[in-house]
This record gives structure tokens, sequence and C-alpha cells, in this order.
């Protein structure tokens, strides 16, 4: 009913069948579900194919740099006992201002290869305000986004790289989102 509600009856079965209720298993299946539908859809300005589309058309104007931050399980606040988080919308934040009083109750919880992956952003951060280029000696390169570029994926533990737009566009359906209506629940 949610799924119909927010794209139409005419297109809910195409948006079931690419977000199967069962695609998960346990106690969260259903909300994770429901987080990759909101995710990828953008709704909410949670990402996904909506800001895809948005820093392609930027980056036919400027130079764009784009990103998705891809660790797995960052320390996140209070949430259900084994509900995984994963990389949502605003983890980030600590990763890039670690020493922040409102980022260390989440900093302090970094592991050993999250700590490594804030020094990254950090430095990508600094490089790009100090001299607007993000390069930083001894770290994955930060392509330029263009329409059949790449973006950087950080990953935690020094596993950074640059990944293919067309691997994203992939992992969040955007191809089926960009015959979708907006969805703005």
């Amino acid at each position: 009913a949610w799924v119909t509600r927010l794209v139409g009856a005419a297109r809910a079965p195409a948006m079931l069948a690419a977000y199967p209720a069962d695609k998960y298993s346990g106690q969260f299946a259903l909300p994770y579900v429901i987080g990759d539908f909101i995710t990828d859809s953008g709704m909410r300005g949670l990402g996904g194919c909506t800001n895809l589309a948005l820093a392609r058309n930027v980056a036919r104007q400027a130079p764009t740099y784009y990103y998705q931050f891809e660790d797995p399980n960052p320390p996140a606040g209070s949430t259900p006992p084994g509900y995984e988080v994963r990389a949502s919308h605003g983890l980030d934040t600590p990763f890039t201002w670690p020493d922040s009083p409102h980022m260390q109750l989440s900093s302090s919880r970094f592991t050993e290869a999250q700590r490594q992956l804030s020094k990254e952003m950090t430095r990508y951060w600094a490089a790009f305000a100090k001299n607007f280029n993000q390069v930083v000696p001894g770290q994955a390169a930060w392509p330029r986004l263009i329409a059949d570029g790449s973006l950087m994926s950080l990953r935690p533990g020094g596993q950074s790289q640059a990944s293919p737009v067309a691997q994203f566009a992939e992992l969040h359906k955007c191809a089926l989102w960009e015959k979708m209506p907006w969805v703005l629940d």
C-alpha cells in the first residue's frame, strides 16, 4: 500500500519486483528493504539517483567531485540491538569532523579501519578547502565526475578507491528511478 501510494498503481508492480519484501531475512528485513527504496529514490534528499542526477547536471557546468560513503557498519546513535545501520544518511559526518564535540560520541567508537578512513576523509576535505583540489599524496586519486566517469568510494581500512558511476547507478537502480515520478513522501 505504501509503494502504491508513492508511485501509483500502474508503477507499483515494477517497484515491488525491484524491491521485494523478502530480499533480506531477520527481524529487520522489511526496514532494510524500505531503506533501500528510500535511499535509491532520493526521497527526502537521502542520496541515491536524484543526487547522482544533480551531480551529473552540475558536472556539465563546473568541476564536480562525487563520493559514496561505504562503511558497512559506522557507529550510530541508539538503534535497536542487531540492527545494521549501514552507510546511512549523515553517518559520514563524524568521519569528517571526528574532534567536534557533537561528533565525539560516534567517533570515539571508531574501529582502527574507521579511524584510518576518518583521517583520509579529513585530508581530502582539507586539501580541497586549501587548494580547491583534493589530491592527497599516498591516498587514492579522487576523479572528477563526468557523465561516463567515476566517483570516489570512501571505504574503511585504506580501501577507498575510484569506482565507475555505472556501478553506482546499477546498485541504486537508477535506470528504473529515471522512469518514475519524484517520490516525496
